[in-house]
């Protein structure tokens, strides 16, 4: 998907017309796209179970909310709110008993990002991100036919930082309004108890300079 949106964003910036100059100062936006998180058979296994089928519910929408400082023609500070979405497993065991054991978890938090620009032309750049991720992941478990399996809490949150890095790319229309797509990946969120791995969203995004 962020390959289909960069290839159409350039697209449209091959036919612009005259070129807006980079600017520097503060700027909004709103973005939401698809969200990932990868789950293995780990996060759901039961002891002793010989037989049974495990399904996933690996991807939802995700959506923040950002404002940054582009200080010059290359490089910039960002903020965001982030809401990645709730994922979850499902393993319905059936030998040598028949139960089911169920986990959801949903990650949002704050995100701080130092933004390196490559300008392209006055009205297309990409751009690279690094920074934190102020995590806060919120998880549950249930089950059907035998107690929880030790370690795993009827409910657990956690909060904590995270890495985070992205890639993406820009088009301009006006001085004050462009458009965004872009990929973040958070790594390590969560921990044993609430399920931990990586999530990733894809988001295209509205940007408003002041």
């Amino acid at each position: 998907m962020l390959k289909r949106a960069l290839i159409g964003a350039a697209a449209i910036a091959a036919l612009s017309g005259p070129g807006y100059a980079q600017q520097t100062g503060w700027y909004v936006g709103a973005g939401i796209g698809p969200s990932g998180a990868p789950i293995d058979d780990d996060f759901v296994q039961v002891a002793g179970a010989t037989a049974g089928t495990i399904s996933r519910d690996d991807s939802d929408t995700g959506w923040k909310l950002f404002a940054g400082y582009r200080a010059d023609r290359h490089f910039a500070l960002e903020g965001a709110y982030v809401k990645l979405g709730e994922f979850g497993a499902r393993h319905n065991v059936t030998a040598p008993a028949a139960g089911s054991l169920r986990r959801d978890f949903k990650a949002s938090g704050w995100t701080f990002d130092a933004v390196g620009i490559l300008p392209f032309s006055d009205r297309w750049s990409g751009f690279l991100k690094a920074g934190a991720f102020f995590s806060r992941v919120e998880s549950s478990a249930t089950t059907t036919g035998f107690g929880l399996p030790p370690g795993v809490p009827a409910k657990s949150k956690r909060s904590e930082v995270n890495f985070k890095f992205g890639v993406g790319g820009q088009l301009d229309f006006t001085p004050r309004f462009g458009v965004r797509a872009e990929l973040d990946h958070f790594f390590d969120v969560g921990d044993e108890k609430t399920g931990e791995g990586d999530i990733v969203l894809v988001s295209i995004s509205l940007v408003v300079r002041f």
